[in-house]
């Protein structure tokens, strides 16, 4: 029975992490004015880190992108920015998501670690942010990991 129940448990506290995920990030980036739709999360199994993937428009972007001072990480240096590689590959060996694995034409921004823009008004805050553009759709990923403390 508790071979069982270990499993289920996981399972619960991954989907309510999920849920409150969705939630700071809607929070988030309505704080920065936009207005995002399917807003859809996922949780690693320690927890701290997830993927959200949301539909803003052309608009919403450019307000999330000001707003939560986030740097464009150019293709041509995602190879040598080692914050950055060490926030992505991690993300790729967990989560399953075209906009982790099409690096040629993906537009990927960054903040962190603990900008204030990642605060959050329930008194949270991200470690860091990465956000993934779809080309040519109103998709975009975020990928955070909740901070310590």
């Amino acid at each position: 029975m508790l071979s069982f129940a270990a499993p289920v448990c996981l399972l619960l506290a991954i989907g309510c992490n999920r849920i409150g995920l969705e939630r700071d990030i809607t929070a988030l980036l309505s704080g920065c004015g936009a207005t995002p739709s399917k807003v859809k999360a996922q949780m690693s199994g320690r927890s701290r880190e997830g993927i959200v993937e949301t539909v803003v428009n052309e608009d919403d972007l450019q307000l999330i992108i000001s707003g939560l001072k986030l740097q464009e990480v150019p293709l041509e240096s995602r190879a040598s920015d080692a914050q950055f590689r060490v926030w992505h590959v991690g993300a790729v060996g967990q989560y399953r998501h075209p906009l982790l694995t099409d690096s040629e034409t993906v537009r990927i921004f960054k903040a962190g670690p603990r900008t204030p823009e990642l605060k959050l008004k329930n008194g949270g805050a991200f470690e860091y942010l990465l956000l993934y553009v779809s080309p040519g759709s109103n998709k975009i990923l975020i990928l955070v990991s909740y901070s310590y403390g």
